[in-house]
C-alpha cells in the first residue's frame, strides 16, 4: 500500500487489513493506547487516521459486541475511519480480551491500512499544513487512476447521514432524561450520562426536536464529524429552543460550535 498526499508526497509501506483505494482528510491521534476506541469514533468518519505511537495492534481486538449494545471499548458498531496509517503493526497480539488481530478486524470491515510509515515525521508535516487530503492506494495501481476510483465520503451531507441512527433510542438510567442529539456521537457520552443516574433519549439530528423536548431535563449535542457550518438545519432548531427551553443545552466538540453564538457565551 502507499499513502499519497495532495502536496505530492508519496510514502510506501506494507499493507494490512483490506486492499482497496480510499481517500479523505489525513488526521492524527497521538494517544498511546485506545486504537479500538479511536477507529470506531464517528467523529473520524471519512478520514484517514494516522497513529504516531509506534506500536499498534499489540493487544488485539475483542469480540464484536452484541447488537444494540453500547459496551466498551467500542464507540460505535463499526470501524468509522476510511483507512489507517501506522509505523509498526504487531499481528501477534496478547491480551486477555483480545480474540482477533487488528488486521482481521480491519479486513472484516473493508478498511485498508499501511504499516512502515514514518508517522512522527508525517505528523509534524500535518501539524505544519493543518488540513491535507490524502489517499491510501494499492501499491500496484497507477496513482492517478486509483485516486479517481477511490472510495471517498462526502463530508458536507453524506457523512452526517451515515453516522446517526435512523430512529430514536432510549436508554433507561434514572428519573431525569437527557435529550442526546446524535450527529455522529461516541457511545461513551451515553455511558457517561447513564453512570450519572439519568436516562438518555438518543435522537437523530435531523428529527424535529420540538416533538421531544417535553420529555427532556437537558439537551446534549454530540461530537460528530464534518464541519458544523453544514448543519444549518440543526442550528436553526437549536436557536428556536433557546427562548422556550429553560433547562441547559450543552454541546461537545462539533456540537458546541453548532450552537448559536450567544448560547455558547452564557
Amino acid at each position: 500500500m502507499k499513502l499519497v498526499l495532495e502536496d505530492g508526497t508519496e510514502l510506501s509501506g506494507r499493507g494490512f487489513g483490506a486492499t482497496r483505494a480510499v481517500g479523505g482528510e489525513v488526521v492524527f491521534n497521538a494517544a498511546m493506547t485506545g486504537y479500538i476506541e479511536t477507529l470506531t469514533d464517528p467523529s473520524y468518519r471519512g478520514q484517514i487516521l494516522l497513529l504516531p505511537y509506534p506500536l499498534i495492534g499489540n493487544y488485539g481486538v475483542p469480540l464484536p459486541r452484541l447488537a444494540g449494545s453500547i459496551d466498551q471499548p467500542y464507540e460505535s458498531n463499526q470501524i468509522q475511519v476510511q483507512g489507517l496509517v501506522v509505523q509498526h503493526y504487531v499481528d501477534d497480539h496478547s491480551h486477555h480480551s483480545g480474540v482477533r488481530s487488528l488486521h482481521d478486524w480491519l479486513l472484516s470491515e473493508g478498511a485498508p491500512a499501511v504499516n512502515g510509515i514514518d508517522t512522527r515525521t508525517l505528523t509534524r508535516r500535518l501539524r505544519e499544513y493543518r488540513t491535507m487530503k490524502g489517499w491510501l492506494l494499492p501499491a500496484g495501481e497507477k496513482t492517478e487512476e486509483a485516486q479517481q476510483n477511490a472510495d471517498i465520503v462526502d463530508m458536507r451531507a453524506e457523512v452526517f447521514r451515515v453516522v446517526t441512527p435512523n430512529e430514536p433510542i432510549r436508554y433507561e438510567g434514572g428519573d431525569q432524561t437527557v435529550l442526546f442529539i446524535d450527529v455522529g456521537a461516541k457511545d461513551n457520552i451515553v455511558r457517561s450520562l447513564l453512570s450519572r443516574g439519568v436516562s438518555v433519549l438518543r435522537l437523530p439530528w435531523h428529527m424535529r426536536l420540538s416533538e421531544f423536548v417535553n420529555q427532556a431535563d437537558g439537551i446534549v449535542i454530540g461530537n460528530g464529524p464534518g464541519d458544523p457550518k453544514d448543519l444549518g438545519a440543526l442550528v436553526e432548531q437549536v436557536r428556536g429552543l433557546l427562548d422556550s427551553f429553560e433547562p441547559p443545552i450543552f454541546g461537545i466538540c462539533l456540537g458546541s460550535p453548532s450552537m448559536p453564538q450567544r448560547e455558547r457565551q452564557r
